[in-house]
């Protein structure tokens, strides 16, 4: 599914039929840049079962007007963050519902909240195995720490 509505310029409400929340991805491993430069996307992704992505690197990077619910969302497996919120203008989803206390799987965080207006807490997070997180909240414009130790 990688890059697979990169640069859409329409919401995905127009497809045929219920949108993409009622989609089946269950067996996806990467939505690399899913949804990357879609700025006017805004649909319900709250029901999707992404346990067994691995790739969420830019998913929702430039996608300027996102902003729907992912706590329930279970990225335990994911290895690759990077860039996932980079640049998004609306989102301000609670993440630190995400059982992520188990995140020992994420490698790669750099960027992911980059010139964003995320400020949620993310304290429940365990990153102690990320290795890379250089620029995680770089101009994170609204971003204040919340839950950082």
């Amino acid at each position: 599914m990688e890059s697979m509505f990169n640069n859409v310029h329409v919401n995905a409400s127009l497809f045929e039929g219920k949108g993409l929340s009622g989609w089946n991805i269950e067996k996806c491993k990467s939505m690399k840049s899913m949804f990357a430069g879609a700025a006017l996307f805004n649909e319900d992704l709250s029901g999707w079962k992404v346990e067994k992505c691995t790739n969420m690197n830019q998913m929702f990077a430039h996608a300027k007007f996102f902003n729907q619910d992912l706590s329930s969302w279970n990225v335990e497996k994911c290895k690759d963050m990077e860039l996932m919120f980079s640049t998004t203008d609306s989102f301000t989803s609670d993440l630190n519902s995400w059982d992520v206390k188990n995140v020992e799987n994420v490698e790669k965080m750099s960027h992911m909240f980059n010139d964003s207006y995320f400020s949620g807490d993310i304290s429940r997070w365990n990153v102690k195995n990320v290795k890379i997180v250089s620029h995680t909240f770089y101009s994170a414009w609204e971003f204040a720490g919340g839950g950082l130790k």
